[in-house]
């Protein structure tokens, strides 16, 4: 008895689906440093979401080092202070799908009354990954033409992305509307994911992949096509992976209209 209920469990556990995900959400870390590069122990670093008005506050440890993660995509302020330096402030940091930006703060002597702001640098770049891909923006979904209001339409902005399916399914309500080829690989082998969950309809019968449901254009707060080197997260499959990231809401009331013109009869 004991023998069989090992095997069912055996069978149940290799039958089962691999879970993967990958994070939709973005890291922020960095060094605090004087004016002459030496690390600033146990500095007070606060980072805020600009739309939301959400503050995390932290603090950098004996190495100088600090670490936000799990952020929503948006722009962000970072503030540093520490006692016997001016005050430092950071704004306009965007925070795309699954970033991993350093942003190193470097602190000034004086009194923290003084402040030192920081508005415009070079856009930062995520030295922690040699992965290969393109992050469609807010601006980008919210402005562009989608048809239908699909945001899948918007992944072909990223480079070697060609749709291979009829046009006629090029459309939300088509469950197989996300034929595309990308980065060299046959299309349908591509994993989706939503807010850093699956959103990926395996289809045994006829060996492809798909994306398990398309939300609205507006319901989209931006996605990336991450196209090759995948992290651990992510590989279940062999094309691309586009990870999309819904919006979260702001502390302004806004909203959408979508009117769709009546086809005449004849």
């Amino acid at each position: 008895m004991f023998k069989r209920a090992a095997i069912a469990i055996i069978g149940i556990c290799l039958a089962a689906m691999p879970g993967w995900s990958q994070e939709s959400r973005g890291t922020v870390l960095g060094r605090v440093t004087d004016s002459s590069g030496l690390v600033v122990p146990d500095a007070t670093v606060q980072i805020s979401n600009i739309a939301t008005g959400v503050t995390v506050k932290g603090s950098a440890n004996g190495e100088g080092n600090f670490f936000f993660s799990f952020l929503i995509p948006g722009t962000y302020q970072i503030i540093a202070e520490k006692t016997g330096f001016k005050r430092f402030q950071r704004d306009g940091i965007e925070v795309h799908v699954n970033d991993r930006l350093e942003v190193n703060i470097p602190l000034q002597l004086g009194v923290v009354s003084d402040t030192v702001t920081v508005t415009e640098e070079a856009p930062l770049l995520d030295t922690t990954s040699a992965s290969v891909g393109r992050v469609v923006d807010s601006k980008e979904v919210r402005e562009l033409p989608m048809n239908h209001g699909d945001p899948d339409n918007l992944i072909r902005l990223s480079g070697g992305v060609a749709f291979t399916d009829s046009p006629s399914k090029d459309q939300p309500w088509q469950m197989l509307n996300t034929a595309y080829a990308m980065a060299g690989q046959k299309s349908s082998t591509n994993e989706f994911t939503l807010d850093g969950a699956s959103n990926t309809l395996h289809d045994v019968a006829r060996g492809s992949v798909a994306e398990a449901w398309t939300p609205t254009g507006d319901s989209v707060a931006e996605f990336k096509v991450q196209t090759a080197t995948f992290d651990a997260s992510t590989g279940q499959t062999q094309g691309a992976v586009v990870n999309v990231s819904l919006k979260s809401g702001t502390n302004q009331f806004h909203g959408t209209a979508y009117w769709a013109k009546p086809v005449p009869k004849n």
